[in-house]
């Protein structure tokens, strides 16, 4: 039996690969968040071969890395062994499970299903490299995995926000779903068994009009239900979503991959439902379960027959599951594939055009679009299937029940005409409504993929119960600002080292130099968005801080950058960012009025990042929003980007006044020699000197 493991996203065939290994080898049960706590580099690039064997040492699993120069001797290593491919032109790892008569078995972290292919046909992707296992007789779970069922805590710590009255009320209302109908049809039987002789027309209308009377309770049971249940979904979703929110302004450094972000999002739509209908199939599946073994009052042997059905059914369907399980996996990433091959492909329309590359892009959409074709198609392959063993499951039941009370007749059991109707009727409602209690497992089978990716994005499990952290104020003016030995790195990228720098209140302060040579982070470092590694920041010559993240910063600086969005609105209404509410004017007292032309009307509805301007005008809007808070400290970012020669000398003037006039620091980093040329002093970042 070969083992077989999916990655979440693009970039996690590496912790895929380790998990279907270490499974091979008779680890079950170790999660990608346990793999990653023995990765010390970053994974966002994906695993290198060295971290790949690092992670396994931690496992006792003896492995290295070699570099295959013969590919005959691929065939007489040990299997399992992890290989590199080439998926779509990146470096990819897959499981090698046996090489055998030409043909070679692979689990391939990007797909559903284990693959056999020839041989050769796998030898036109390989890259090269392989990872060996060495020794695997010690291998063992290291002491410092501590076992953390994200999933069950996920379920419980949601349940547990759904209030008592509400539980016990779904508890009632799946109960009465069943009990009702059966209800009616034993009123019935009885009327037609025992009291048929006797009937009365007053008595047949009394039993129709208290029939139809339940059958309104069901009706009402049923839509209240349903509310129920969608009322603690958007609940669950709008506590969720906004608490991932908060932490998401509370943490800009961690918001760098968009499609990430917006896949925890949809993610947390996705997986709630899943929860919620959890919830529901125990409570189902209790009731049921307790319904059957209520037919032992019809007969024993019928209940027993019953129970020993469901426990055989339920084997079968738990065998099944775990492939739609792997099939909804491979169809979320195929969705968010093609989601992002489309908007690649859209951005990049004048690349296409002018490198000639139409035929080529439209040959990739297509592709993508295949691929998402038939992981769906496989997708719904495998939820038939489940579905028909369900079906097939209820007629099996319901002809071995007739051929039960037969076996019972010719073996001179004591069994009644009338409880024999009755035995059979409650088990085909039973398997009938069971029905419902599958579809409700099999949605929550599907959300877990959702709930997986949620527990693959980095701490979010411990996030999403935080709350909006305390500041430290900063209470005072700010007048001078100065650094002391401040270091900031990227990875193993250094771009600030030992870095001293100080200005005062009433200057202008030019900084200069190549790209990347860390000035964007110095505004970043000021206005507390990002914390260095170390050195001091030390405001009017009295107040310390190894970092101003976590502080009041914000309201004493203004950070100009491009980086800022424009949105679908008005221009009045995007320099003045009143996007998110229609209060506009409470925070007019907080506005400087400053001489800033935008040459165009206020009333303008801009498209959605200023698709329907030009660069230049998007950047005055963006300046305009900033230069009108009233701050200490104004920080700009190559503000003059797109200006022509009236606007940027215009923005000059308004940074003196800013800085002469009403005694602001202002820090602009740019390479516009003129605006450098009005600046009290100008550090170059290469060579660091002031001029």
């Amino acid at each position: 039996m070969f083992f077989h493991s999916m990655q979440d996203k693009e970039n996690d065939c590496g912790l895929a690969v380790i998990q279907t290994v270490l499974h091979q080898n008779g680890l079950r049960n170790i999660h990608f968040e346990a793999i990653k706590k023995f990765i010390t580099s970053e994974i966002n690039q994906g695993l290198s071969l060295q971290d790949i064997v690092d992670v396994f040492e931690h496992f006792s699993l003896m492995t290295n890395a070699y570099k295959v120069n013969d590919q005959k001797d691929l065939s007489q290593v040990t299997f399992p062994f992890i290989a590199t491919v080439s998926n779509n032109g990146l470096p990819h790892y897959v499981v090698v499970h046996t090489i055998k008569d030409e043909m070679i078995t692979i689990s391939n972290p990007a797909k559903a299903d284990i693959e056999e292919m020839e041989l050769d046909l796998f030898l036109q992707s390989f890259m090269g490299y392989v990872v060996l296992i060495e020794e695997s007789k010690n291998i063992k779970v290291p002491q410092t995995i501590v076992k953390n069922d994200f999933l069950e805590k996920f379920y419980k710590e949601s349940v547990d926000k759904v209030p008592f009255n509400l539980k016990f009320k779904i508890i009632m209302y799946s109960m009465f779903k069943l009990i009702i109908p059966i209800l009616i049809i034993i009123g019935f039987q009885y009327l037609m068994v025992f009291q048929i002789e006797m009937i009365t027309a007053t008595n047949l209308i009394m039993l129709i009009g208290l029939s139809f009377i339940l059958l309104s309770v069901y009706y009402y049971i049923n839509i209240d239900n349903l509310k129920i249940k969608n009322d603690i979904e958007k609940d669950m979703q709008e506590k969720m979503v906004s608490s991932h929110y908060k932490n998401m302004l509370n943490s800009y450094e961690d918001q760098v991959n968009k499609n990430r972000i917006i896949g925890s999002f949809w993610n947390i739509l996705l997986a709630i439902p899943g929860i919620v209908q959890k919830f529901y199939f125990k409570v189902n599946f209790v009731i049921t379960f307790l319904l059957f073994t209520l037919i032992g009052f019809i007969n024993i042997y019928l209940s027993i027959f019953s129970l020993i059905m469901l426990a055989i059914f339920s084997i079968v369907i738990y065998l099944n599951i775990k492939k739609v399980y792997n099939y909804q996996k491979g169809f979320v990433m195929e969705v968010n594939h093609f989601g992002s091959t489309v908007m690649q492909t859209i951005n990049s329309m004048l690349d296409i055009k002018i490198f000639h590359k139409q035929n080529d892009s439209i040959t990739y959409i297509e592709n993508s679009v295949n691929e998402y074709s038939d992981s769906k198609m496989r997708l719904k392959e495998a939820e038939n299937k489940v579905s028909v063993l369900h079906d097939m499951f209820i007629y099996v039941i319901i002809i071995l029940g007739f051929v039960f009370y037969m076996i019972s007749f010719i073996m001179s059991l004591s069994v009644s005409v009338p409880s024999l109707f009755l035995g059979l009727f409650l088990l085909f409602i039973l398997t009938s409504d069971s029905k419902n209690t599958f579809n409700m497992f099999l949605d929550y089978q599907k959300s877990k993929v959702a709930i997986e990716y949620l527990q693959s994005e980095i701490n979010f499990a411990n996030k999403v119960e935080n709350k909006s952290p305390n500041l430290k104020a900063i209470d005072q003016k700010i007048n001078t600002i100065k650094l002391k030995n401040i270091t900031k790195k990227f990875g193993d990228n250094q771009v600030l080292s030992n870095f001293n720098m100080e200005v005062n209140a009433g200057e202008i302060l030019g900084l200069k130099g190549n790209n990347g040579s860390g000035k964007t982070t110095l505004l970043k470092i000021l206005s507390g968005l990002t914390t260095p590694e170390a050195g001091e920041i030390v405001l009017n010559h009295e107040i310390d801080f190894s970092t101003l993240e976590g502080t009041t910063i914000l309201k004493h600086a203004m950070l100009y950058t491009p980086e800022y969005y424009i949105y679908n609105n008005t221009v009045e209404n995007n320099y003045n960012f009143s996007i998110f509410t229609k209060k506009n004017r409470e925070c007019m007292d907080l506005y400087r009025e400053l001489n800033f032309p935008l040459e165009i009307e206020d009333g303008f509805v801009v498209e959605a990042d200023g698709e329907n301007i030009s660069f230049g005008q998007k950047n005055k809007i963006l300046l305009l929003r900033s230069l009108k808070i009233e701050r200490d400290i104004y920080l700009l970012d190559e503000p003059t980007t797109g200006l022509d020669y009236k606007t940027t000398m215009n923005l000059i003037d308004n940074l003196h006044v800013l800085a002469k006039d009403e005694n602001k620091i202002v820090i602009v980093v740019t390479h516009d020699e003129l605006l450098l040329e009005h600046c009290d002093q100008v550090l170059n970042f290469e060579p660091m000197i002031y001029t």
